[in-house]
Parts: structure tokens; C-alpha cells; sequence
């Protein structure tokens, strides 16, 4: 495929409208091109931006036009041509011409040996890495809105500005003593926002293993994952086991090959590590993108920099990406967003499903992240904590969830 064929069709790419053939061929000259990789960068920001306007009837005037462009674009981006049957895709187009110029983890008791081994035991390198990684996290701080795709990765613990919200409710910020967090919960339903800790809800920590969601999703989209149940070889001099040792289950569960399903049942970090490999940098810097996710820094290590690397997010960019995907506002099939909430399913019944995804350090930092879909709807709910060591956090994580699950009216009381 030459430059010109591949650089027509990257709008397509962008949009996930190429057959597999044809995108792997794109795919493959994007990544040997660092003008074409750039240019798909921009599309994927434009269509993240175009993502935030509302569906209009009709294309509309001049005027309405300007406006979105100010709202929606963030540096000049014209795309050579137009897909008007794309979702909001001709109000970004026009307005941008414009304003240029023309198994699981148990919900309850999980073992906290084996998550924190599944975090960042596997490499204790990255502790011996903290000064590096404070120093390089104390760049200046950016805002992460749809509009504009932050580069540069904030100071740890700076607070982002936050979008303005439809309809929220804050409750006290009660933690138990010696530990900290911030929760914040979305109901797509009516728009409501339930918040602990708002000033916490807007700052930006790594997502450990969190980002095994966006994680699988793009190795199946990519087609880095071409059957979830396709089991890969675990390759024993490239990932040896974590020391030291996590627990016999999650040892022997490590030094077998796996698929991504069973793969992200288990947390297995190896197996991700190696997706994000294949995956490569271009394309995880383009769906990173697309997805809008956190500071989007992949600096850190392309087979790491989610786990306490480059790569932060805020509670509240956690739960704009989850319902975001569940709104199918990204290019994303169905039947892998499908797939990774089965696999995540922590309880189900009782009038809703409970699917989430815990994150963690061995010093004591955790997430717990995901969605509860209920009769009346869905809710997307983001929990980060600070303890003392990984047991506090992970003694009281659950319990704490759940309590502002019931205060946001997200699951019963």
C-alpha cells in the first residue's frame, strides 16, 4: 500500500470502517509513519471532541457551526473529506473547516498477596524507580476534556478541573482512620452525580490494573486478540514469575498460558503486558486517544506504563470513560464490551449486576472501578484509596464501595 492509499484512509481507520485485511495494511504503514501516525492522532482527538455534541437533526447555520468549532475543536484539524452518516461527524468536520479558514476478583475477599503481586510485584524495578517516576510526574498539569488530548502527564495528586455536571450530590468524606480516597458514581439514567471527596474525584493517580479494561478492549479491536479464548504462551525468560512470591494459586496461575479471557479473570499482568507489546505505540497512543483516557502519557514503558508509570487518570475520567463506552460513543463492538463485562461479573441478581475491576499498588494505593446495571438503568462508579499498606486498603475497599453504592441509589439499601 503506498503513502497516498494509506493516508486516504485514515479517516476510515479512525472510525473503525476498514475491513481487517485493509486495516492491519494501514495499520501497518501508520506505524513506520510518523506523519500518518500524527495525522491519526489528530482525527482521533477531532472524533473524541465530536463525541461531546449533541446529535443534530439538521446540519445548521454559520453561527452554529463557529460555535461547535469553539467548543469542540482544539487546534486546527481538516480532514480531507466527510462521512455524514458518522454520529456528530459532520458537525466537527464542518466546524473545524470553519474555524480554520475553510477468575475474578472476589467482591468481598479477594486475597491481597495475590493483587498485590498481579499490581507491581512482577518487577520490583518500578519501586526503585519512584524518584525517577516523581520527578518525571512533575511536569505541568493539563486538562484532559474531550476537546483537548492532554500530552503531558500532571504532578501526582494535582486536581484537574472538572466539566460542569447536570444534577450532584456530595456526601461527607468518611474513611477509616489512616486511610483516604474519593468516589464518585455517574447514573446514565438522569445524569446524576454522586461524589465523595470532590476535590479527589479530580485528580490523577496511575490505574494500575484498572486499565485492563480499555486494556482488552483495544486488543480485541486492534485484532492484536483475534479470539478471546485463543490461549497465548507464557514465555518464562520474558516474564518470569512476580517475587516474591504472591500465594501458590496466583504463582501457578502465572506459569500457564492463558487466554484473555482467563487472563483477565485472573488479573494475569504478564499476558496484558504482552498485548500492549503487540499492540504497539502507535496505535495504543491513538486509541488511548480516542478513549479520551486520563493524561494519555505512555512514556513510562509501552509493556508498563499503567502500572504506577506515566499513565494517570481521575476518578472522575475513570467513570466519563466507562459510561462513555457503555453509551457506545466509542468504536467499539458491542460484543467485546459484552465479553469484558462477563468475565467481570462480580455479582448478579437481586435486581442488578455488579461488574467492576480492582487496581492496585503494594504500598497500599487501590482502585476499584466498574459499572452496576440495574431494571431502571445503569450506573458507571469509580473508588480510589490510600492506606497504609495494600492489606488496610484492600480490607476496607469493598465494604466502602458498596456503602456509596447504596448512598448514590446505584444498587438497593
Amino acid at each position: 500500500m503506498t503513502h497516498e492509499d494509506a493516508r486516504e484512509k485514515l479517516l476510515d481507520l479512525a472510525y473503525g470502517e476498514l475491513e481487517p485485511s485493509e486495516r492491519m495494511q494501514v495499520e501497518l504503514h501508520v506505524s513506520v509513519c510518523a506523519g500518518c501516525a500524527a495525522e491519526l492522532a489528530d482525527l482521533a482527538r477531532t472524533r473524541a471532541a465530536a463525541s461531546l455534541l449533541p446529535d443534530p437533526d439538521l446540519p445548521g447555520g454559520r453561527a452554529e457551526l463557529l460555535e461547535a468549532a469553539r467548543r469542540a475543536v482544539a487546534g486546527g484539524v481538516r480532514p480531507r473529506r466527510t462521512r455524514w452518516s458518522r454520529p456528530v461527524g459532520w458537525m466537527a468536520v464542518a466546524a473545524t473547516v470553519l474555524a480554520v479558514g475553510g477468575l475474578t476478583m472476589r467482591w468481598m475477599d479477594e486475597s491481597p498477596r495475590r493483587e498485590a503481586s498481579q499490581e507491581l510485584a512482577f518487577d520490583r524495578a518500578a519501586e526503585a524507580a519512584k524518584p525517577a517516576k516523581a520527578a518525571a510526574a512533575a511536569t505541568a498539569a493539563t486538562t484532559a476534556t474531550a476537546a483537548t488530548a492532554a500530552k503531558s502527564a500532571p504532578r501526582a495528586g494535582a486536581a484537574l478541573p472538572s466539566a460542569a455536571k447536570a444534577e450532584e450530590e456530595a456526601a461527607p468524606a468518611v474513611f477509616p482512620p489512616g486511610t483516604s480516597g474519593a468516589f464518585v458514581s455517574l447514573d446514565l439514567r438522569n445524569g446524576k452525580r454522586f461524589r465523595v471527596n470532590p476535590e479527589g474525584c479530580t485528580t490523577r493517580f496511575p490505574p494500575f490494573s484498572t486499565f485492563k479494561i480499555p486494556s482488552s478492549l483495544i486488543g480485541l479491536e486492534t485484532g492484536v486478540v483475534k479470539d478471546p479464548d485463543e490461549r497465548w504462551h507464557w514465555d518464562a525468560a520474558k516474564y518470569p514469575p512476580p517475587s516474591p512470591s504472591p500465594g501458590a494459586e496466583y504463582l501457578l496461575a502465572w506459569q500457564q498460558d492463558q487466554s484473555l479471557r482467563t487472563a483477565l479473570a485472573r488479573s494475569i499482568v504478564w499476558y496484558f503486558r504482552e498485548v500492549a507489546t503487540r499492540v504497539g505505540e502507535p496505535r495504543m497512543k491513538l486509541w488511548l486517544a480516542t478513549f479520551d483516557y486520563g493524561n494519555q502519557d505512555v512514556s513510562g514503558g509501552l509493556d508498563r506504563f499503567w502500572l504506577g508509570g506515566s499513565l494517570r487518570i481521575s476518578p472522575d475520567e475513570q467513570v466519563e470513560f466507562l459510561a462513555r463506552l457503555e453509551r457506545g460513543q466509542f468504536p467499539v463492538a458491542r460484543r467485546n464490551l459484552d465479553l469484558v463485562k462477563e468475565v467481570l461479573t462480580q455479582e448478579s441478581g437481586a435486581g442488578y449486576r455488579l461488574i467492576a475491576k480492582t487496581g492496585s499498588s503494594p504500598d497500599g494505593e487501590g482502585w476499584l472501578v466498574g459499572w452496576v446495571e440495574a431494571t431502571g438503568g445503569v450506573c458507571a462508579f469509580a473508588l480510589h484509596l490510600n492506606a497504609p499498606s495494600f492489606e488496610d486498603m484492600a480490607r476496607v475497599r469493598a465494604g466502602l464501595a458498596r456503602d456509596f453504592l447504596r448512598q448514590a441509589g446505584c444498587i438497593p439499601r
